[in-house]
């Protein structure tokens, strides 16, 4: 039967199905030809990026630089601003710059990478097109342009550099010493370990940056300073808080690491005595075990952290040199337990601080404070199964006396708004 109505219906001689068929083609066609250039148009934007170089800034000291707009491609924008900064200045912007960077030095970049906030850029021979290089001006000039147009992105931090792969070419042609190699100079705690670990005595130092990363089995957060190792506590809370006024620094996750450093974000070698640490708000990765972290200010020279962990793990200190850091590494792999009445540890101390945080106290913002704290013993007994039902009834949520992942969604926000609250 389909054989037959597909023979004799049809029209002009030629069978209607396959007219159709041709017109849904055409009409698919058409469609994909108005769309593609479109769709080619938008992922042309999207595949590049606006980035700066420095030039040299004609008139002015030998290290002053000005900015200039380039567009580069995606991810490697880093080596496209290198590229771009080596091909030299355009005809129209050679008259406002005193760079050595021109078609000559264009394509002599060899490698770019960067390694835990370190850009290491290897170039060919630049020795044999840029001989002024060498001279005091032309060395400042030469490592301010590579400089500026390196550290505009904010995952390089430090930039080294090399030809045809030898630091030592590089610098000695500067007249310059090749900096001191980064190293590991002590190693406090491990990767198991969950118990505080304290430097009692350290040297003067000076806050500069703070930065995190993911690794393989480990998050990590670099602290640097100018000067030395300062002195530092690190330790698990329920709650971080401030030095001297005990203010809660909420920090997302079930528990926080408390880190206190004497450490100054203050340069008191300069004028004025700038800030040297001022951040606009709190870093949040979101990495495998550290949620965020969230500067608390610096009190009488201690600088406080709280870096809110998605549950209590391994936890070490490094401290590394050239420059001088510390990095708190946190073990991946932690798990938060559905917290009920008869369970005792120390993720139930945590909660336990953090019910006395919101419920007494005063920090507290709880429309149903309790009468008196409780005593953070780790122990889930009957006080601390009131004062969970207590917490969930006024937060709104299922009043089951047990810590789930709705109810501790609720204590994370009851803690951000203790931050509203100033003694």
């Amino acid at each position: 039967m389909t054989s037959t109505i597909a023979t004799t219906m049809v029209r002009g001689g030629a069978p209607v199905r396959r007219r159709r068929s041709a017109r849904v083609w055409l009409t698919i066609l058409t469609l994909l030809a108005l769309v593609v250039p479109t769709t080619a148009a938008s992922a042309s934007t999207t595949d590049t990026a606006d980035v700066n170089v420095y030039f040299t800034a004609a008139g002015s000291e030998c290290d002053v630089v000005n900015p200039y707009t380039r567009t580069v491609g995606k991810p490697a924008v880093l080596a496209g601003a290198l590229q771009q900064l080596l091909a030299g200045p355009t005809a129209e912007e050679r008259p406002s710059t005193a760079t050595m960077f021109s078609a000559e030095t264009a394509g002599m970049l060899r490698a770019v990478s960067i390694r835990d906030g370190v850009a290491h850029i290897d170039f060919a021979d630049l020795r044999q097109v840029m001989p002024n290089a060498s001279t005091a001006c032309g060395s400042a000039s030469l490592l301010s342009q590579l400089g500026a147009t390196a550290e505009q992105f904010p995952t390089v931090h430090r930039v080294r550099y090399s030809i045809n792969g030898s630091e030592a070419a590089f610098y000695n042609w500067l007249q310059y010493s090749v900096p001191g190699q980064s190293g590991v100079t002590g190693t406090r705690g491990s990767l198991t370990n969950t118990a505080t670990i304290q430097r009692t005595s350290g040297a003067a130092a000076t806050l500069r940056r703070v930065r995190v990363g993911r690794h393989d089995g480990f998050d990590r957060v670099v602290f640097e300073f100018d000067g030395g190792h300062p002195a530092y506590t690190i330790g698990y809370s329920g709650v971080a808080t401030t030095g001297g006024g005990g203010v809660p620094i909420p920090a997302g996750g079930t528990t926080a690491l408390q880190i206190d450093m004497q450490a100054s974000t203050i340069d008191m070698t300069a004028a004025e005595y700038p800030r040297t640490f001022s951040p606009d708000g709190p870093l949040t990765p979101r990495y495998p075990t550290l949620r965020q972290l969230h500067y608390g200010g610096e009190y009488e020279a201690l600088s406080t952290f709280g870096a809110g962990l998605r549950a209590r793990t391994g936890f070490r200190v490094l401290e590394l040199s050239n420059p001088t850091r510390l990095a708190v590494d946190v073990a991946h792999g932690a798990t938060v337990r559905r917290l009920r009445r008869g369970d005792r540890g120390a993720d139930v101390r945590d909660w336990q601080e953090q019910l006395n945080m919101v419920q007494t106290g005063t920090f507290a913002v709880s429309t149903k404070p309790l009468v008196s704290p409780l005593s953070a013993d780790g122990a889930f007994g009957a006080g601390t199964y009131r004062a969970t039902r207590v917490f969930q009834r006024a937060e709104g949520v299922a009043v089951s006396g047990a810590v789930d992942g709705q109810t501790r969604s609720a204590m994370r926000k009851a803690l951000r708004r203790t931050t509203t609250i100033r003694p």
